[in-house]
């Protein structure tokens, strides 16, 4: 486990993955992080707005970006490609109240998702938004 706002994290994590690739590449990689703070974006702090944006869409395109190498993302590779899983939540298709940060991170991930789907060499899929919803507390406490 590590942040995936810390470029120096992620650069461990990928050595330490590679480290156990033996030349095979990677099968998948599962971006999975995510934080949410609700409430209204009125009162929400502007540093809270973009910690979640950082956490949950740009840290995950940095972690995707660290790891193509070894998912076998270039032509020239000798590995299989591998495949990008992305945890999406349906917030990143329809937003309701008092989730826009989070809504927002989910939507960049989709349209990210979406653009690799389209780009790379590598199979990209998503989960939790169009691809059917698991219930999840996204805020402790909360009854659904």
């Amino acid at each position: 486990m590590f942040d995936v706002t810390d470029p120096v994290g992620i650069a461990k994590a990928v050595c330490e993955v590679e480290r156990h690739c033996t030349g095979t590449g990677l099968a998948a990689l599962v971006n999975n992080a995510g934080i949410n703070v609700s409430g209204p974006f009125l009162y929400q702090p502007a540093d809270q707005f973009r910690q979640i944006m950082a956490v949950n869409f740009h840290g995950l395109v940095d972690v995707t970006r660290a790891f193509l190498p070894l998912l076998g993302a270039n032509d020239a590779s000798a590995s299989r490609p591998g495949k990008i899983i992305n945890i999406g939540s349906v917030q990143g298709i329809m937003t309701v109240p008092f989730m826009s940060a989070y809504a927002a991170s989910k939507h960049a991930v989709e349209a990210f998702a979406q653009g690799l789907r389209r780009e790379m060499r590598v199979n990209t899929q998503m989960f939790g938004g169009r691809d059917g919803c698991q219930r999840v507390e996204l805020v402790v406490g909360s009854r659904q």
